[in-house]
């Protein structure tokens, strides 16, 4: 049989990347089983604190919606309250399992995941109004993704299971991806992509401005929903899927997301001293006092670089070539050590509060992609390491991702 170009090249992206994520390897959990159970710091802690979230993940039930429709409360409602609490019990039960090595962990898991991917029915932008309704979901299916990943060598899945769990992964990935095209389609700063305007700091004396072109294609929404759409892909085996997403030329690539958002036009942060543009997109967002429920200048750049660096994990699992971004990210996170550690300086914005145990937590992804920044060993070691927690993707930061040394 002669195959048609297009499809020689659908088979050769099939096969061409790994359907691994590269968040905890399989050598690296070996490492970290050793050090909990020799009682090695800050592992042992770490898994002493975590193992108190096992019993309720275990005694808890899905609560998966059939969908593709939602209810009145929109994707921030439904989507983002029923996934983000599975996907929370599902996570947890796979890095249960990953560190005891308990099939009940993974059995578990396995209930979770063939409830969602027999019944939900995946939310396309044609259901929703909201453009961001994709990062509202992007938590809880990553986490799926992630706990698949963890537990599918576990023994617990049938065939028939695993077939099932990655044509749901394929069909949730695709749903991701309508909401940037639609996005993408209909915007008006995608057309206009020269378009500055002011900070949104309640007071900005020095006319502080930033493109919002590359706010667009660096922020949360953008990499938020890609976490999630290329976890799935991968784990779906979706090879198409996977080196779209890898390909510079796609305006949503990997690649594209962490050039904006750690290579930004702006201003910069008014601070004498301070890098002229900041290497972090987020730097408009106005203090938390003025941003209630949401958190604050500061927090929104860890927020951000912390899901340019689960971007950055899994892209280093594919073997892509990224090591431009890695350059840029390492630099936008030196740039955020100046505000925790042994010499932390105050927020630029006003009425910005740090929520340095929250933020601390983002830095440890950092330190897994960089062990050798000092400066980033200097904040990961600045808050309490034991309890370090990032609810919406990796949950036990410390635990997980820690580097393990020589």
């Amino acid at each position: 049989m002669v195959l048609s170009l297009a499809q020689a090249a659908a088979a050769t992206a099939t096969t061409a990347h790994s359907t691994s994520l590269g968040i905890m390897t399989p050598a690296h959990i070996r490492a970290v089983r050793s050090k909990v159970s020799l009682g090695v710091e800050p592992w042992a802690s770490a898994w002493a604190r975590f193992r108190y979230n096992l019993p309720s993940a275990l005694a808890a039930t899905p609560r998966y919606f059939v969908g593709p429709g939602l209810d009145a409360s929109g994707s921030i409602g439904t989507l983002q309250r029923r996934l983000d609490r599975d996907g929370s019990h599902v996570r947890n039960l796979a890095i249960g399992y990953a560190i005891s090595g308990k099939a009940k962990y993974a059995a578990k898991a396995r209930t979770f995941l063939l409830a969602w991917a027999r019944h939900n029915h995946p939310t396309t932008k044609a259901y929703d109004r909201d453009t961001w309704g994709g990062s509202y979901a992007s938590h809880g299916y990553f986490c799926f993704a992630y706990a698949y990943d963890l537990t599918k060598a576990s023994g617990v899945y049938r065939a028939a299971d695993k077939v099932t769990i990655r044509a749901y992964f394929q069909r949730a990935s695709r749903a991701l991806a309508t909401y940037l095209d639609w996005w993408y389609a209909n915007d008006w700063v995608f057309r206009h992509p020269d378009h500055w305007i002011a900070y949104d700091w309640t007071s900005n004396p020095q006319g502080l401005q930033y493109d919002v072109y590359d706010a667009y294609i660096g922020n949360d929404n953008t990499v938020l929903t890609t976490v999630a759409r290329l976890a799935l892909a991968i784990e779906t085996g979706d090879g198409t899927a996977v080196s779209k997403l890898f390909n510079p030329k796609y305006v949503f690539s990997v690649q594209s997301i962490l050039d904006h958002g750690c290579q930004p036009r702006n201003a910069g942060d008014g601070i004498f001293g301070h890098p002229i543009p900041v290497p972090t997109m987020a730097i408009y967002m106005p203090g938390s006092l003025d941003n209630p429920e949401h958190g604050g200048c500061i927090d929104y750049m860890t927020y951000n670089a912390r899901a340019h660096s689960i971007l950055l994990l899994m892209a280093q699992a594919q073997g892509v070539d990224v090591t431009p971004q890695l350059s840029e990210l390492q630099v936008t996170w030196d740039y955020l050590h100046r505000f925790f550690g042994t010499a932390a300086e105050p927020s630029p914005a006003n009425n910005d509060v740090i929520a340095y145990q929250t933020d601390l937590s983002r830095f440890v992804i950092a330190l897994h992609l960089f062990p050798k920044d000092g400066y980033l060993l200097d904040a990961a070691r600045s808050g309490n390491t034991s309890s370090y927690q990032e609810p919406q993707f990796l949950g036990p930061t410390t635990l997980t991702l820690w580097p393990l040394g020589p």
